[in-house]
């Protein structure tokens, strides 16, 4: 109703396979700012980070890529613990998806 047509009318339905976890987010937290952030992205899948101005999206997004300090949790990817490879490394891992 918001496009005034049917999704239908230009995004054709895609069956892509859904695979096995690529990454994954546990108990990620930030002093002063979020906690228990968890979440996994399987092969094929696509993830949106949404919320109101001051929800803690960025905050989130910066720690997951090292630009802010966690206060505990990890983040993998294809089963790599990037939290202790430092931020260049998980920036490139990262932009590989």
């Amino acid at each position: 109703m918001m496009v005034d047509r049917e999704l239908g009318e230009r995004y054709h339905e895609k069956n892509n396979a859904i695979g096995d976890v690529l990454f994954e987010v546990d108990n990620l937290a930030s002093k002063g700012g979020f906690q228990n952030v968890s979440f996994k992205v399987k092969q094929g899948e696509i993830l949106g980070v949404a919320g109101l101005m001051g929800a803690g999206r960025t905050e989130v997004m910066e720690t997951i890529f090292d630009y802010r300090k966690k206060q505990s949790g990890s983040v993998n990817f294809s089963k790599i613990n990037l939290t202790k490879k430092g931020k260049c490394s998980t920036c490139k891992r990262l932009h590989s998806l």
